[in-house]
């Protein structure tokens, strides 16, 4: 009996850390846009995160395994821009960029979704703007920043 309420209390605390974005960010990539071999490949925001006083916001971004690959294994300098808007404190309406990060060293791999695309973490500094508020309402996009054209020498090991 102490193994299971020592497993459920871990299960509890595990909860209550990251995992619930994690699998808030693996229920949304359903909706992410697939990346089509035909066309050039696209990077989705599926969710953001802030923690009250942090100086940074998190967010899981699906881009194409592919890609991701060529970054990391074959140190290709693509890159990944997020943006988001938001509602602040006393209701002001706040933009934040994080300018071109490189996937190889400005994000952190996830996970693997599908055999075509992965989530990664990038972690955006807000610099001067202030915190999301209660309700912040956010409004996010992801682009992609290849390095060269997206079909030279995909690796699909």
């Amino acid at each position: 009996m102490n193994n299971v309420t020592s497993c459920r209390a871990r299960i509890r605390a595990g909860l209550r850390s990251h995992l619930p974005l994690f699998l808030a960010a693996v229920a949304l990539t359903a909706f992410a846009a697939p990346d089509d071999d035909k066309k050039s490949p696209t990077a989705s925001v599926v969710a953001v995160s802030y923690k009250a006083g942090a100086t940074y916001l998190d967010f899981v971004v699906a881009i194409p395994k592919r890609v991701d690959r060529q970054a990391r294994l074959h140190n290709r300098d693509h890159a990944l821009r997020v943006t988001v808007t938001y509602v602040a404190l006393q209701n002001i309406v706040e933009t934040v960029d994080s300018g071109p990060l490189l996937i190889r060293t400005g994000t952190t791999f996830l996970a693997e979704i599908d055999k075509k695309t992965v989530i990664v973490l990038a972690k955006v500094p807000l610099g001067t703007a202030s915190g999301p508020g209660q309700t912040p309402s956010y409004s996010a996009t992801a682009q992609l920043i290849l390095a060269s054209g997206p079909d030279d020498e995909d690796d699909y090991d």
